[in-house]
């Protein structure tokens, strides 16, 4: 006789159901046309909520009479709403705050919110030069999103897997779902291999509003199939992304930020010099000057301000004038973000398009227009201007807004960079 526990979930029952009947999960697929996986999944536990249709036409493929199928709609009600109160269990917090001062952005962050809360866009990915605070702003994006629509914050990661509330503890730890789920998005994987990280996140988060913060460190493109399920396993998540590149997906609008300008760069500096100035008080001509150095990147601000600790402003802007590599690593204690430092790495992840044009661009100052450099760099107008695309998507290269025809320079980082990667003679 059949089991009538209340404590049974949908996939003990459809699995008694199907036993009793002598069908193998490829016979019930046959008859019912839903796949031999999504039968295992549901008898696994690991889909915890079909749809009416799915479970009628399972019932019909079983061939249950009234009582075994009023039985069976019954149990799936239940085990959805289970799956939905442990849900909201463990994505109910807000994201946690971050103090280094947020400076500048508005504009960033009031598009980003708007295109995730008022335009529902599932994928947007905020991609800029190491330093830009790409991190910081998706942070402040995350609290605004769920500050204002109430939507739970996901953090995808070693560094912020702790965006869950407390009661993840209790229901299986999405913390340690959280960090395998980097893995199997850029790791591509086949077919028949397991994503398990993936469908627990889908178990948990089903088809409730949600945000995923993918802010992990990454160099490649995330594997499309994982990213389709995901998308299509959470039919109301959205994901925020960081990252030097985009993830590469359809679905993504991408939003690349640079530096900020020199009122709010001089701003976000002596935020960390000097605190208790006063807001309306101009910078002085060396921390203008630094700010330039810099690009006016929050994390290469930040990475300098810490070496006032031993070295007073006038000395500092020395040395950075003659090479502010050395800087951009900030002492201990001071600093923010694994992204302030420049390195080789920014050159050694672009494409051979790529340095071509940063070296024709390094060597003028004064920028180019995007028919001169495909002209000095003997690559044809489509590629030229696709990979000055794709450096402007990274932040190394500013297009300046003057009057005129469109003119294109490097960050002056990018030439301290290509400068020290030319070897002397």
């Amino acid at each position: 006789m059949l089991t009538r526990e209340t404590s049974q979930d949908f996939g003990d029952v459809l699995r008694e159901h199907r036993l009793r009947k002598g069908r193998t999960q490829k016979q019930v697929a046959d008859f019912s046309t839903i796949s031999v996986r999504a039968i295992r999944d549901l008898e696994q536990g690991r889909a915890r909520r079909p749809r009416r249709a799915t479970v009628d036409l399972l019932a019909d493929a079983l061939r249950l009479d009234d009582a075994e199928r009023s039985h069976l709609v019954a149990v799936a009600d239940r085990t959805a709403r289970a799956a939905r109160s442990r849900v909201g269990d463990m994505v109910g917090a807000a994201p946690p705050s971050e103090s280094p001062p947020f400076v500048g952005r508005g504009r960033e962050v009031e598009d980003l919110v708007q295109q995730l809360v008022a335009a529902g866009r599932r994928v947007l990915s905020v991609t800029g030069a190491p330093g830009a605070g790409k991190s910081r702003l998706a942070l402040v994006v995350a609290e605004r999103v769920h500050g204002m629509a109430r939507v739970p914050v996901l953090g995808a990661g070693d560094h912020r897997q702790d965006f869950a509330a407390s009661g993840s503890h209790r229901t299986g730890g999405l913390g340690e779902v959280l960090r395998t789920v980097p893995r199997e998005l850029f790791a591509p994987a086949s077919a028949d291999q397991a994503s398990p990280g993936l469908d627990a996140l889908a178990l948990a988060v089903g088809d409730q509003p949600a945000l995923l913060l993918l802010d992990v460190p990454r160099y490649g493109a995330a594997d499309r199939g994982a990213f389709d399920r995901l998308l299509a396993g959470c039919p109301g998540l959205r994901v925020l992304a960081t990252g030097r590149r985009p993830l590469g997906h359809p679905a993504e609008r991408v939003v690349p930020i640079g530096p900020l300008d020199a009122d709010h760069a001089s701003r976000a500096f002596l935020a960390h010099t000097d605190p208790d100035r006063a807001e309306d008080e101009p910078p002085s001509a060396d921390v203008t000057e630094i700010c330039r150095i810099l690009d006016g990147l929050p994390g290469a601000l930040s990475a300098v301000a810490s070496w006032l600790a031993v070295y007073d402003q006038e000395t500092l802007l020395s040395y950075l004038r003659d090479d502010p590599l050395p800087f951009l690593i900030p002492l201990p204690g001071g600093g923010v973000g694994r992204e302030g430092c420049f390195s080789d790495t920014v050159l050694e992840d672009s494409s051979p398009a790529e340095r071509a044009l940063l070296g024709f661009l390094c060597a003028s100052p004064d920028g180019e227009d995007a028919d001169g450099l495909a002209q000095a760099s003997g690559l044809s107008p489509a590629e030229s201007g696709r990979a000055l695309n794709d450096l402007l998507i990274r932040g190394l290269v500013l297009r300046d807004t003057g009057p005129g025809a469109l003119r294109f320079r490097a960050l002056n980082l990018v030439r301290a960079l290509q400068a020290a990667a030319v070897p002397t003679r």
